[in-house]
Parts: C-alpha cells; sequence; structure tokens
C-alpha cells in the first residue's frame, strides 16, 4: 500500500470519509496572545464581528514573558490600543494565537469608521465599523476616513514584533495604528 492510500484509509471510516473537526469562530470579547517569536507575547482582544467572517481585532500595550504569570484579564484589556485591525480567524482558529478568556470589551471607541463609495465612484458616506450607521460624507472626510480594508492576521502579528524591536517598521502597518481622529465615536459624535 502506498503512502497516499495509507492516509486515504486513515481518513475513511466505515467506507465514508471522516471531516475535519471544525473549530470554533471567534467570540466577542475573546482574548488571546500574539507570540512575538521571543518567547514573549503581547495580548489582543476580538472586539467585534464584521459580517460573517472578519474581526475586529486589537493588540495592547502590554508584553508579557514566557512564563510569567498574567495580569487580569481586566488589566491586559484596559492597557492602551498598540494595533487595531479587521481581519481573518485563521490564527485564532488554528490555535497560532491562544486565546487564553474572555473580556468585556472596553475599548470600542477605538473602534473606526470607513469611508465606502455608494452607487457611484466618487458618492462617498462614512460608515460606522459596523456597517450599521451611515451619514454622507463632507470634502473633509473624503480625505480623512480610510476605506474599510481586511488584512491579514499574519501582518498583525509582524507589526507587534516590530513595535517591539524584533523586525524593521514597514510604512504599510501604519494603517494598523489606532487613529482618534477616525473613530467611530468621532464620525458620529457619540
Amino acid at each position: 500500500m502506498g503512502k497516499q492510500e495509507a492516509s486515504d484509509e486513515r481518513h475513511k471510516i466505515h467506507g465514508r470519509w471522516r471531516r475535519s473537526p471544525v473549530k470554533p469562530r471567534p467570540n466577542e470579547g475573546e482574548v488571546f496572545l500574539v507570540p512575538l517569536g521571543d518567547g514573549r507575547s503581547v495580548a489582543g482582544q476580538v472586539l467585534a464581528k464584521f459580517r460573517r467572517v472578519n474581526y475586529f481585532l486589537a493588540t495592547f500595550d502590554v508584553v508579557l514573558e514566557g512564563d510569567a504569570v498574567f495580569p487580569s484579564l481586566q488589566q491586559l484589556t484596559t492597557a492602551p490600543v498598540s494595533l487595531l485591525c479587521l481581519s481573518l480567524d485563521a490564527k485564532l482558529r488554528n490555535g497560532d494565537w491562544p486565546v487564553i478568556g474572555r473580556s468585556p470589551v472596553s475599548v470600542i471607541d477605538s473602534l473606526p469608521a470607513f469611508k465606502v463609495a455608494v452607487n457611484e465612484p466618487w458618492n462617498f458616506q462614512i460608515e460606522d465599523y459596523s456597517g450599521t450607521r451611515t451619514r454622507p460624507a463632507s470634502p473633509e472626510d473624503e480625505r480623512l476616513y480610510p476605506f474599510r480594508t481586511v488584512v491579514a492576521p499574519i501582518r498583525l502579528e509582524r507589526a507587534a514584533q516590530a513595535l517591539e524591536g524584533l523586525r524593521e517598521w514597514d510604512r504599510e502597518w501604519d494603517e494598523l495604528l489606532p487613529d482618534p481622529e477616525t473613530s467611530w465615536i468621532r464620525a458620529f459624535g457619540e
């Protein structure tokens, strides 16, 4: 029996193909660790879900040593936000970023608003992070607010490493730095 046949046999149960176990999707409030590659990690949190498969993720300005006792989840998630992005859940679902608990989201005000084109290429509106509130964009808004983009989780991880001096900062990561000027609170006067 060849290698492929042996592999195929292991994946069959009673003549049927066995499905890989489905890993649960992340939940809002889950706190996770982003390994920096040198034995340290930064804490992160799932702040909100956008549509079905995208998540607003934040990392906090707290570096944890490999075997150190963690501060409370509340202490981790109330530290200043160091990085913020709309991303996918691959690193969380694969276990690369271990989930260490769940805590109420206290930095929801940090989430951004975005510029979106409506009906015509140059007809812009400002939309909150959840996509549920919109308003017309002024010419100033059109210059200030970014388009909504989804970034790969590895970009968040690499930017976290760069913030800790483990790699050179790449200018493409500038968009991951939180900007109070583009927060949804500021955009909608909350």
